[in-house]
């Protein structure tokens, strides 16, 4: 039995989804040793207490968690360029309306929970969307929903990797079909390995985050040097490079009405996809820094801050 028709699923814009009682992480070696041999960078969050949180059963997350639904939320995979810059915006950061996509996430998450409810009255859950202590891609992985790609990333064989990984963890089990994990469909394909220019991609299937450019321009919020191969950039924030390769992101999977724009994607591209580099660099470096959270409030650009989109434009080439 499914308890989603195709229309919820629409409506929520789910692309995927997948359910598994299997709680505990397959990857825990595999992320510690990413972590000890340096390539989380900065990342403080994948280093701190939380790195032994995410290796355990989330209990920390609800207690007495018993199952886990998770879903996989595509993203609009158009790259936004024009005449007037050459600059690059990962689709992550447009995907949602310009809306940073923990928000909508979220509250998509907690309307599918009370679908459950319906059925379930006495069930608790806890939605995750990447902020909390959890290996999702592993969850994602556990619930039958892809496989992990050369550049990490879970690929879905139905909706590619353009998706959000969102979960409910439940503390009553349902009574519901549970995949088989994906096996691996790389095979001897190195797309994604060879368009990264920075050569970040390491060869088991982790990234190098001092090298990444993703990390460069999203998680580093003041002046720093670029990883090499990125002398002169084109990227305000994010980096698709490797997934634009993959031969599974061929097929758009994108609902049409995500590709409306919302007033956070129209801010975007009035601000910085209008008009030279140098004309958006001289206003950012005279705006404070109050002014710059109000106009990008909600988008993603907001968390990088005024400095940290300052370090990603000077290194535009126009």
């Amino acid at each position: 039995m499914t308890p989603f028709t195709p229309q919820q699923l629409s409506s929520w814009g789910v692309a995927d989804w997948g359910y598994t009682e299997l709680l505990e992480p397959q990857s825990i070696d595999h992320l510690k040793t990413w972590v000890a041999r340096g390539d989380a960078a900065s990342i403080s969050y994948m280093q701190d207490h939380r790195l032994e949180l995410r290796t355990q059963i989330p209990d920390h997350l609800l207690a007495g968690g018993q199952s886990a639904l998770v879903f996989l939320f595509p993203y609009y995979t158009k790259l936004w360029q024009t005449s007037h810059s050459k600059l690059n915006i990962s689709a992550m950061a447009v995907g949602f309306g310009g809306e940073d996509y923990h928000f909508p996430i979220k509250q998509q998450l907690d309307q599918i929970a009370l679908q459950i409810k319906n059925t379930h009255p006495t069930i608790n859950y806890r939605a995750c969307v990447d902020t909390a202590p959890l290996m999702e891609r592993d969850l994602a992985f556990r619930a039958g929903l892809g496989f992990f790609g050369k550049n990490s990333m879970l690929i879905s064989r139905r909706a590619g990797s353009f998706t959000i990984i969102g979960s409910l963890l439940l503390d009553q089990k349902l009574d519901l079909r549970i995949r088989t994990s994906d096996r691996d469909h790389c095979g001897h394909c190195r797309r994604c390995v060879d368009a990264c220019p920075t050569n970040a991609i390491n060869s088991d299937r982790t990234i190098n985050s001092n090298r990444c450019i993703s990390y460069y321009t999203t998680h580093l919020f003041s002046e720093a040097d670029p990883p090499d191969g990125l002398v002169k950039g084109e990227f305000l924030y994010g980096c698709d490079l490797c997934q634009l390769a993959c031969p599974w992101n061929r097929t758009e999977t994108t609902d049409p009405k995500d590709k409306l724009p919302g007033p956070e994607n129209q801010t975007l591209h009035n601000f910085f996809f209008q008009r030279p580099v140098s004309e958006v660099v001289a206003e950012l470096q005279t705006m404070s820094n109050r002014r710059f959270r109000r106009i990008f409030a909600q988008t993603s650009l907001e968390r990088v801050g005024r400095l940290g989109v300052l370090k990603n434009l000077i290194q535009v080439d126009e």
